[in-house]
């Protein structure tokens, strides 16, 4: 088994652990897996080749005031100044995932963006894919999924005060505006509202951390490199119902 040591990522997996398997057969030990390192700039980032991730144990539970996701994320630092992990990840190459905390998130930004993907993009990963392996049962299977047609970002201030505008690509964001859609229908006005009210509702009544990462081509060149992966939303705790 793979231990993942980023611990945001334990509850993306629902478990802390995540095992190896090659396809069609049984799982695979961790010295059998084939880890590459991915030669990009992330300081995180490596690939797993000819294997797939499976997921085991349950997702944990929100009961308790999220209790048990606190927990899995205690020992993860926790930052509040947009300025230091910009450095540590742009001058220092130390991190490119972290937790952060906005001091005030203002409001939640909506831009209509291309409705398609770019070809040259799709044509590009097709043929890294088939370049990767030898043969054709090796190749990984390409799903393209549908494109969002606009972009969602926080607008936050930081513990310092420095306002910034971040986009979010948490994958639930992309589900919930289909899902808006599918009952608006059709609506792409009123999904987007729909999708607006749900998470600035998130902002009043839940205590908000963010997961941020970087884009692995701008990692070292965009003035700021971070984009928003996914959202912490335990529900603010009210100081009496701690004692």
């Amino acid at each position: 088994m793979l231990r993942l040591d980023f611990r945001p990522f334990h509850l993306l997996l629902r478990w802390r652990n995540a095992h190896l398997a090659q396809p069609n057969s049984a799982f695979a030990a961790l010295n059998q897996a084939k880890i590459i390192e991915n030669r990009l700039a992330s300081p995180k980032s490596d690939r797993l080749q000819g294997l797939e991730i499976k997921i085991s144990g349950e997702p944990l539970s929100t009961q308790n005031s999220w209790h048990l996701r606190k927990d899995a994320l205690k020992d993860t630092p926790v930052y509040t100044h947009l300025d230091e992990i910009i450095e540590k990840a742009k001058e220092h190459n130390i991190i490119s995932l972290c937790q952060f905390k906005p001091k005030e998130i203002l409001r939640m930004k909506v831009e209509r963006t291309e409705r398609e993907w770019n070809p040259d993009i799709l044509n590009q990963i097709k043929a890294e894919n088939d370049q990767q392996y030898l043969f054709d049962y090796m190749k990984n299977e390409i799903r393209l999924v549908k494109k969002l047609p606009y972009k969602f970002s926080y607008r936050f201030k930081d513990k310092a005060q420095k306002e910034s505008t971040m986009m979010i690509e948490d994958w639930e964001i992309g589900q919930l505006y289909w899902n808006c859609l599918k009952y608006a229908g059709g609506d792409e006005a009123a999904a987007c509202r729909k999708v607006k009210e749900k998470y600035e509702h998130f902002i009043e009544n839940n205590d908000i951390t963010l997961f941020l990462g970087t884009i692995h081509k701008f990692h070292r060149t965009a003035r700021n490199p971070f984009v928003i992966i996914g959202v912490f939303y335990p529900p603010k705790t009210n100081q009496l119902e701690l004692f």
